[in-house]
């Protein structure tokens, strides 16, 4: 059960934004790639639901192809992204915006159940479920992008700059909840992040990205090693 992405090549026009880079994530794990601006993060999770075209490499999903799929069905073979700004519907409630993210995902029964079960985890959703969605706050929409993206009901969770614009003490219920659906679900997911600290508490394996290539993978007992990842964060090390 694994998400692998290898020597993924994506561009815009003739400039190579990712260049031969390879990220796996397995059920149950959470994987974080990092990275400075312009690295090549957010376009690799872009590629890897649909958004974008590679010009090479592979992306499979529990040993199949997801090359020449739409995001849509991507979507319906469980795998879930959280944009980068959230990109929730101001103008709906939460309950709406919960609702017509449902009906992106599997055609099963159910879709109360899991809706319940999301109000839940994310309790603040539901104080303010008849609410449009642009009167919460940025922690509160976030929370939303996150539940939004979970109504699909996927196995596989793509997350992009989830702390973005946030106050730590937000930034930390946010990845308390990933820990915790990881947990409950067994949900795999990868989260790009610029801030390496962030994501160190979290995460079972570390991607470092630079230039378009992801230069290190730290995992184990590596992970404790906060200098040599500093370096190669940096570029200092290889």
């Amino acid at each position: 059960m694994t998400l692998a992405i290898e020597h993924l090549e994506v561009s815009y026009g003739r400039l190579a934004a990712v260049r031969d880079a390879t990220v796996t994530v397995a059920s149950g794990e959470i994987v974080a790639l990092v990275g400075p601006n312009g690295a090549g993060k957010s376009t690799t999770l872009l590629a890897a639901a649909g958004a974008l075209q590679p010009r090479g490499g592979t992306i499979t999903l529990d040993g199949a192809s997801l090359l020449g799929l739409s995001p849509e069905q991507r979507v319906r073979r469980d795998l879930a992204m959280v944009p980068e700004g959230r990109e929730i519907f101001r103008t709906l409630t939460v309950a709406e915006n919960l609702t017509v993210a449902a009906g992106a995902g599997r055609a099963k029964p159910g879709t109360a159940e899991v809706m319940d079960e999301l109000l839940a985890l994310f309790p603040i959703l539901r104080e303010r479920l008849r609410q449009p969605a642009g009167q919460l706050s940025g922690g509160e929409q976030q929370q939303l992008a996150i539940a939004r993206a979970l109504m699909t009901r996927p196995r596989y969770l793509l997350i992009d700059e989830p702390s973005l614009g946030l106050a730590p003490l937000v930034v930390k219920r946010v990845y308390e909840m990933l820990t915790e659906l990881r947990r409950r679900q067994g949900l795999a997911i990868l989260v790009v992040e610029q801030s390496m600290r962030r994501v160190l508490s979290v995460a079972d394996k570390v991607c470092v990205m630079r230039d378009g290539r992801v230069v290190a993978t730290f995992a184990g007992e590596d992970l404790s090693d906060r200098r040599r990842l500093e370096q190669v964060y940096f570029g200092l090390a290889d």
